[in-house]
């Protein structure tokens, strides 16, 4: 399926098919229902192609922001936490101490707004510019006995940061799919810092074996073109760039939701509006 997408207005088009074929598509992940984009009709411009016809790629020196927001298309409340205050089977006297640990496989926001959602290129685009203004790998943190950020996206051949907040043992044990697997332990107190040379298909697990309810998920890629939803079910794929892309959103509960070509046409901000994924893709 090829959709085409007009920064100066809004469009989401399936280049020679008709309605019926769009209906029809598995959205990925092994599942028969399909993945529901809703758009905001505000603006249309002439780039639109309607009659089924593929228009030139108009390239454009100035790149995009993609925004959208991932919403719950069916009636879900928040999982129950994994322990309550107090409640946690080891090292209670800091896990759990404050508050309770919260399951947070599946977070959902006001609204319905899905967090923790990966949307990302499955590869760097051809005329992407050489150098970009990505940040340093952001820093992993171990406080309360809970991984912080639960989703991140890291940068091949950056230095990926570690800390342990507690004052408790932790280890790292990260299991990448083309990366060198890891097991770190690590005291209270003590940074340490990994890098992965490699870029992966899709995010990966990783865990701590001293405190079973402890994991998070790490996408690494070589490009700056992948993000990860807030709680609100909002993300922004900053500065892409027009052209022909391959977008992919996973998520940790659902797997692999949906891929799809996206065309960039024009300067300016793409806004998807609001992407509605079946409950039962979340396997509750």
């Amino acid at each position: 399926m090829l959709l085409r997408v007009s920064a100066c207005g809004l469009l989401l088009t399936c280049v020679g098919c008709g309605s019926e074929v769009l209906d029809g598509i598995d959205p990925g992940g092994g599942a028969s229902t399909r993945t529901v984009v809703s758009l905001k009709r505000d603006a249309v411009n002439s780039d639109v192609a309607l009659d089924g016809k593929q228009p030139e790629t108009t390239a454009s020196s100035q790149p995009v922001d993609l925004i959208g927001r991932f919403v719950i298309d069916g009636s879900a409340s928040k999982l129950p936490s994994r322990f309550g205050k107090g409640g946690a089977p080891a090292d209670p006297q800091i896990c759990a101490k404050e508050h309770a640990i919260e399951d947070e496989s599946l977070v959902l926001g006001a609204e319905g707004g899905i967090g923790n959602i990966f949307v990302y290129l499955d590869k760097s685009p051809k005329n992407a510019p050489a150098e970009d203004s990505i940040p340093d790998n952001p820093l992993l943190d171990q406080v309360g006995c809970v991984f912080k950020p639960h989703a991140l996206v890291v940068r091949t051949g950056k230095t990926f940061p570690l800390k342990n907040s507690d004052p408790v043992t932790h280890n790292v044990k990260t299991n990448p799919g083309k990366n060198a697997a890891s097991n770190n332990s690590m005291g209270g107190g003590e940074t340490m810092s990994l890098s992965f040379k490699k870029s992966e298909k899709a995010p990966f697990e990783s865990s701590c074996a001293i405190h079973a309810w402890m994991n998070f998920y790490t996408l690494v890629v070589d490009h700056p073109y992948a993000t990860v939803s807030a709680s609100s079910g909002e993300f922004v794929m900053k500065n892409l760039p027009a052209g022909e892309h391959q977008l992919r959103i996973w998520h940790e509960r659902a797997g692999a939701i949906e891929t799809r070509k996206v065309v960039v046409t024009g300067a300016g901000k793409i806004d998807l509006g609001d992407i509605k994924i079946p409950l039962a893709k979340f396997r509750l």
